[in-house]
């Protein structure tokens, strides 16, 4: 990871211009290895380098296709020890070495053992799924004629999971444990970055809606209140409502976004100060704060002018069919009359990209009667195609489950504009299950 420092929050306008669709997360999970072992009947075997590797394909491959596939795995596995390198050789830069040593008395830098037994799998799949199969066992879909044929590197989608680890190693008696803010805030920053080394560009949609979530008050009083759900590390848990989390991870990186360009040593400076001082987690915001010089609630936030110069250019970047620009207009409160009917206007396009980027917008407006409606109108309209694609999508799930929150949506929903006339920004619908967010 090469460590990019911003250079003033006016930044943020400069970044909007650049725009990418965001690709559709699917809600649920399925084993697909049972499946996978029926339809992959054509097997090849090989080498990879000296290792013998096995290729099990299914239709619509052929022999000749697990052949050339098993032939290209060796591109793969060297794909994947670069970007180890990458991660490592930024590491040793930024950390220096008294720190790497910390880190590597564990493995979590270790290039993983080479998978020996392939599945290659094409045609329709599951959108979230989970594979069981053997030991050194792995798999590959190509669902489109536009998915590659060959694996990419998984690294990039590892990142965040592995700065997780990476700070537990920075302890020395017990594993590193800093509020869970200021480590997904980390781990979604430490993502940016390598995406940045390994394509060459900054994600400026995402760094621009993270400062935006940031800004918003409830937000950052509910990212205080975070907890890493068994206190001394199992970060994997997650006992808020998906809809809540992705305000916080998004809030949490724009916290980080912030300090490392507050701080004069960046978001590094305040790791190895971490590392140094090595508090708990009723500690930690007290170093961030000493390294800060002033409340942390303070920090990142945008000057009217500058709110009002940023919207603007993603309102004109949303008029134009740009959807990422579409989704932060919801991040604008103070002007959601103005940006409520252009998000409306989107979710009536048909295809479910622009749905999605509509809902997802008035989701962080938080006018829970709004979406409700709005939700129940593009039902109404969608035919089996769309209704088939948001019915796979998570993004669309919460936004139902945020349109139905009630009690459980009121610290977000009641600093919300209200938008549905004579109704406000609640459903007054008592929540369908109790309250079990550990952030309450």
């Amino acid at each position: 990871m090469s460590f990019r420092r911003g250079s003033n929050v006016l930044t943020l306008v400069l970044l909007a211009t650049g725009c990418r669709p965001s690709r559709p997360m699917s809600g649920g999970f399925e084993s697909i290895y049972p499946r996978a072992a029926r339809e992959a009947t054509i097997t090849v075997e090989g080498k990879v380098g000296e290792v013998p590797v096995t290729v099990h394909a299914g239709p619509p491959f052929d022999a000749d296709g697990a052949r050339r596939f098993l032939q290209g795995l060796g591109s793969y596995q060297k794909e994947i020890a670069d970007d180890y390198a990458v991660l490592r050789g930024s590491l040793e830069r930024h950390l220096g070495a008294e720190l790497m040593a910390r880190v590597d008395r564990t493995a979590v830098l270790q290039v993983p053992e080479f998978p020996t037994t392939w599945y290659l799998l094409g045609g329709s799949w599951p959108g979230a799924i989970y594979w069981t199969g053997p030991k050194g066992s792995s798999y590959h879909i190509v669902r489109t004629p536009e998915d590659p044929v060959l694996p990419r590197s998984w690294v990039r989608y590892n990142v965040h999971t592995t700065t997780h680890q990476i700070i537990r190693a920075l302890g020395i008696e017990r594993p590193a444990v800093w509020p869970r803010w200021l480590e997904e805030g980390l781990a979604e920053w430490s993502r940016l970055q390598f995406a940045r080394v390994k394509d060459g560009k900054w994600d400026a949609d995402a760094d621009v809606l993270a400062r935006l979530t940031w800004q918003r008050a409830a937000v950052r009083e509910r990212l205080m209140r975070w907890k890493n759900p068994k206190g001394t590390g199992y970060i994997d848990g997650r006992l808020e409502p998906d809809w809540e989390t992705d305000l916080l991870y998004k809030g949490a990186l724009g916290a980080v976004l912030a300090l490392d360009e507050t701080l004069p040593g960046g978001a590094i400076g305040l790791v190895k100060e971490m590392a140094r001082v090595l508090p708990d987690e009723r500690g930690a915001l007290a170093v961030v704060e000493g390294q800060l010089g002033r409340p942390l609630q303070t920090m990142g936030q945008l000057a009217p002018e500058a709110r009002v110069a940023l919207r603007e250019s993603l309102a004109s970047r949303a008029r134009e069919g740009e959807l990422p620009a579409v989704v932060a207009l919801g991040q604008f409160p103070e002007a959601a009359s103005s940006s409520a009917g252009l998000l409306l206007r989107v979710t009536e396009r048909g295809d479910a990209e622009a749905v999605i980027a509509g809902i997802t917008g008035l989701r962080y407006m938080g006018d829970r009667r709004l979406l409700d409606r709005t939700l129940k109108d593009v039902e109404r309209r969608a035919g089996p195609d769309l209704r088939a694609a948001l019915a796979a999508d998570n993004r669309w799930d919460m936004a139902v489950a945020y349109a139905g929150s009630g009690r459980e949506g009121d610290w977000y929903g009641d600093s919300a504009p209200v938008l549905y006339k004579g109704t406000g920004p609640g459903t007054g619908r008592p929540s369908s299950s109790p309250s079990t967010s550990p952030t309450r």
